[in-house]
């Protein structure tokens, strides 16, 4: 008995140990938030002293119910050892056993039994049970297993045909959403770590190969990828899926899925489980390539860290034949984070695909606006670099500067091609950090730009002026340009001063003063007459100016260019780089102007004393020049009309010149054009009636006269629009007049609905009434004699109902429509002022653009003309 007492004693010690390392098995699982392994699942009896059913629950988990005697269908009797090496127990929990226990397991005679059952619902909803016999009762005595069953949601299902192979089963219990590593472990026994799964579906997405460890980082499992390299998983192995629009398989790396998703913390995950970053996928994909085409910025960031190649070219998925850069993705896809972290890279940007693109090239034709403006700003850089001085030092440096000319060329087709507003700005933003790029731009290139929409056009010229700082060396003294002497400016016209002259080049003053020579005479001149340094009156003052250089010559004489200006808003000429250009202009065409306004002031003083002559010799019945009345005015007439006939022959050059640039559609837009030709044209047939005919009293010519009179004072005003002094004044006012022609159609609408209630009452006709209604509503000018039709007589019908009807017709015209209209007009009138005079620099500088243009387009209209007349002859 003390014998046997011992032996249940020492029985008892093993199982407690056993016991221990189980829960030590369980914590861990808790540990992995495996909830499916519950407590429920395990029970663990210690039986008593043989009699049935008394054995007592070691408390560690809830009870189950017992399993009835004899079934063994979900428990399956297993050697000792068996258990322990399923359960991974340490050889120490067993340490201490007796040899007795030994002998009385494997005699059968068994005074108790342990019964251990595991129950793993996910493989194949079998349950694998595992029980240990230990000294004690017969094992069909006392059994336990886990009936409990459990089906959760699936996230793949494996595409091949239903099977028991340990393979297909290993591959469905890694696709579940939840699984335990137990089941997992002891799957990866059968088939291994690394064992090759065929096509499955993952989270509805169909791939064609996997292994353990990618579909473990799939899932995003972390503790599973640890689980499967501790039992030598390879944390390089792959998985394949139908890439791009043809759906080519491509083999990817396992640590592809998590770069792809810009899962940070999975990335670091699997690269510390040893995986390869310079690992690449079948079309030569780097894990910088994957992360330039997903966009993921932090993850990009990662792997430059890591040293991996971003030069890399792989093959485009939708097109086999061709290769990319990450550069190349990063703007196909219009991913600005990876752009800039590639270019701060210094990654090559002017590499072509098989199809000819550039990533500046790629970046334009997909409209992305950041990596335009980044990608023109580097390649410009380059480009200026390459063509320096210094890099022409340099013979390698040739087929560079070569390839990058025609990477900026091919650029700007492609930009121009697409016709994008924004894009074409993003370039000019990007192109204007660079000035030497903007001096190799061609006329046709230039024009381009300057015909853009958005603010394109002030954006590169802009770009074309630089800032200098000039200083040289004179008589043996070293001077700093910082101001000039000038005429005291009036404070108003301070923003609009500008001095522009031709010159040097700056690189010219400034070679001579790095080398300490004195400046030449000429080159001196010029600095003189531009910024003059000495006052040249006691009245001149001194003011600090900055000096920009315009390093373009053809900006300031080519026709053009300010065509193209004229084509674009009035807000561009409130630039000072605009207006420069016009004031440059502008002297080129100050005779002509002169010449002009003499025309118009000659042609307007003949026109006046013709209508005065006509006027005395009328009324007076007297002769204005006494005998040389006649002689005087057949002269008269004879100068207007060649006057005139000069006036139509600009009016032709013009019409040619817009015809010989392209221009025609300007001709039937502009008003002033339509204006002129009709002030020609009347002026001539009023100079032709009065030399040809002598009827001059009829009233078609007095009216067609008046006419001439009116148009000729008219433009004798318009021209003075370009002088600083009154041309600002007179574009404001015409302006606002314009600015009111809503309110005169309102106004006229209300006229006519007014004149025509008026005309119902039948009192007066349709020529006085409209007289009346127009003198009480815009004049207050009211009559009631007048209106009464009485002529100041009071009559004895005067009470009658239209006497009242009249009053009543006064009191709400004068005040609904005279009164409010009126001030109404006025404030918008005083508004339309203040407005034009916000903007009168800008409108008088167009003025002065439109003039100098005209001129320009005159002289081509003469080339146009002459070779007009020798094709034909």
């Amino acid at each position: 008995t003390q014998q046997k007492t011992k032996e249940l004693r020492s029985l008892t010690s093993v199982a407690r140990s056993h016991l221990t390392s189980l829960q030590r098995i369980l914590d861990c699982l808790e540990a992995l938030d495996d909830t499916r392994f519950c407590s429920s699942q395990c029970s663990v009896y210690i039986p008593g002293d043989g009699a049935e059913n008394e054995g007592r629950r070691t408390g560690l988990f809830d009870p189950i119910p017992d399993t009835p005697d004899g079934d063994s269908s979900d428990a399956a009797q297993v050697p000792a050892d068996r258990v322990l090496e399923c359960l991974e127990i340490d050889d120490r929990s067993t340490r201490g056993v007796p040899s007795v226990m030994q002998s009385r397991a494997s005699s059968g005679n068994s005074e108790g039994s342990c019964n251990v059952s595991l129950d793993d619902p996910y493989n194949d909803n079998r349950a694998d049970s595992v029980s240990s016999s230990t000294v004690g009762q017969s094992p069909t005595s006392s059994s336990s297993g886990c009936s409990q069953k459990h089906t959760p949601r699936s996230q793949g299902t494996s595409k091949a045909s239903k099977s028991t192979s340990p393979s297909d089963a290993y591959l469905n219990l890694l696709l579940q959403s939840k699984y335990s590593s137990v089941s997992v472990k002891r799957h990866f026994r059968r088939s291994g770590p690394n064992c090759p799964f065929g096509a499955f579906v993952f989270l509805e997405k169909e791939y064609l190969s996997g292994t353990p460890f990618a579909i473990a980082v799939l899932h995003g499992d972390i503790e599973l990828m640890r689980l499967l390299v501790d039992h030598h998983a390879d944390p390089n192995s792959t998985y394949s899926f139908g890439a791009g629009l043809s759906g080519v398989e491509v083999v990817f790396p396992a640590l592809t899925s998590p770069v792809v998703s810009g899962s940070m913390v999975l990335t670091k995950a699997v690269v510390e489980l040893r995986a390869d970053v310079h690992r690449r996928a079948s079309n030569g994909a780097t894990f910088i390539w994957q992360a330039a085409y997903s966009g993921h910025t932090e993850v990009l960031a990662f792997f430059l860290e890591l040293g991996v190649d971003f030069e890399f070219r792989a093959r485009y998925q939708d097109d086999l034949n061709i290769t990319y850069t990450p550069l190349h993705m990063a703007t196909k896809f219009g991913n600005a984070g990876p752009v800039d972290l590639l270019v701060e890279k210094k990654a090559c940007h002017d590499v072509q695909s098989e199809n000819s693109e550039t990533a500046l090239t790629e970046a334009i034709l997909v409209n992305f606006e950041h990596g335009t403006f980044e990608l023109t700003k580097v390649l410009c850089a380059d480009l200026a670099a390459a063509s320096s001085q210094r890099a022409g030092l340099k013979p390698q440096m040739a087929d560079r500067r070569d390839r990058l000319k025609r990477a900026f060329n091919d650029s700007l087709e492609k930009l121009f091609a697409g016709k994008n507003p924004a894009i074409i700005l993003a370039f000019a933003k990007g192109m204007v950090t660079v000035p030497a790029v903007v001096e190799m731009l061609t006329k046709e290139q230039f024009l381009s730009f300057l015909t853009a929409p958005l603010a394109t056009p002030l954006i590169v010229l802009r770009g074309t002026f630089s800032k200098q700082r000039i200083q040289y060396i004179r008589n043996g003294k070293r001077v700093l340009v910082r101001g000039v002497f000038h005429k005291p400016v009036d404070g108003r016209q301070l923003d609009n001063y500008l001095t522009v002259g031709e010159g040097f080049h700056h690189s010219k003053i400034s070679y001579y003063y790095n080398k300490k020579m004195q400046l030449p005479d000429d080159m001196f001149e010029t600095i003189e007459d531009l910024c003059p340094q000495s006052p040249r009156s006691r009245n001149d003052s001194f003011m600090s100016v900055s000096f920009w250089m315009c390093s373009m010559d053809f900006v300031h004489r080519d026709s053009d260019v300010l065509q193209a200006l004229l084509d674009g808003d009035v807000e561009c000429f409130k630039h000072w780089c605009v207006r420069a250009i016009v004031h440059e202009m502008w002297k080129n065409v100050y005779v002509n102007v002169l010449l002009e306004k003499a025309n118009n002031a000659t042609t307007v003083t003949l026109w006046t004393v013709l209508n005065l002559s006509l006027w005395m010799h009328e009324y007076t019945n007297s002769p204005p020049f006494g005998d040389y009345t006649e002689v005087v005015l057949e002269t008269l007439l004879i100068l207007m009309l060649a006057l005139s006939c000069w006036d139509f022959t600009l009016e032709l050059l013009e019409f040619f010149g817009n015809y010989g640039i392209g221009k025609m559609r300007r001709v039937f837009s502009e008003m002033d054009i339509y204006l002129d030709v009709a002030r020609v044209l009347v002026s001539g047939v009023v100079n032709v009636q009065l030399l040809v005919f002598t009827d001059i009293d009829h009233i078609m010519f007095r009216l067609a006269l008046g006419v001439v009179m009116f148009m000729r004072w008219t433009r004798m005003i318009y021209s003075l629009r370009n002088q600083e002094t009154l041309g600002t004044a007179i574009m404001s006012i015409l302006s606002s007049m314009m600015t009111c022609l809503p309110f005169v159609i309102v106004l006229f609408s209300f006229i006519c609905g007014v004149w025509n209630l008026y005309l119902a009452f039948g009192i007066l006709n349709p020529a006085d009434s409209l007289s009346v209604v127009w003198r009480m509503i815009v004049l207050g000018d009211i009559d009631l004699w007048e209106m009464d039709g009485l002529e100041g007589v009071l009559s004895s019908a005067k009470y009658d109902g239209t006497y009242y009807l009249i009053r009543v017709f006064m009191v709400m015209g004068t005040f609904f429509f005279g009164l409010s209209l009126m001030n109404v007009f006025i404030a918008i009138l005083a508004e339309a002022y203040i407005q034009a005079e916000e903007k009168k620099w800008k409108r008088f500088y167009r003025q002065r653009a439109l003039i100098a243009n005209c001129d320009v387009l005159q002289k081509h209209g003469a080339i146009a003309i002459c070779r007009i007349v020798r094709r034909s002859a």
